[in-house]
């Protein structure tokens, strides 16, 4: 798992607003999954790149994400 901080203000490409950035990372001669996590703005995207011979289930890992993300949200709001 890779931790791609982003910028947290607009930023601009040939002179075209960028609106959102879409994490990809390198996958490497014997590594099966990488996953990067990249901010911009205020938004946080995770990129999945994965080799389907050794990770036929990525599908139901990125699905997890977002229920994982809640129940991570409420147990911060419950301890606080």
């Amino acid at each position: 798992v890779t931790n791609v901080p982003g910028v947290p203000i607009r930023h601009y490409l040939a002179g075209a607003e960028v609106t959102r950035a879409f994490p990809m990372g390198p996958i490497i001669e014997g590594t099966g999954l990488n996953i990067t996590v990249m901010s911009y703005r205020d938004a946080v995207d995770i990129g999945f790149m994965a080799a389907a011979n050794l990770v036929p289930d990525v599908w139901d890992l990125a699905a997890a994400v977002a229920p994982s993300m809640a129940e991570l949200l409420q147990a911060a709001a419950d301890a606080g």
